[in-house]
């Protein structure tokens, strides 16, 4: 599970070097949707 939302993150972050603020926020949003894991 923990590789998955890696490799989710690393694509995010390639699509959206310069949204780093918007990363943060979508990552926020998962954590939160995935509760404790």
């Amino acid at each position: 599970m923990e590789r998955l939302l890696r490799a989710d993150l690393l694509l995010d972050r390639k699509s959206s070097d310069l949204q780093l603020h918007d990363d943060f926020t979508i990552l926020s949003a998962r954590i939160i949707n995935l509760g404790p894991l």
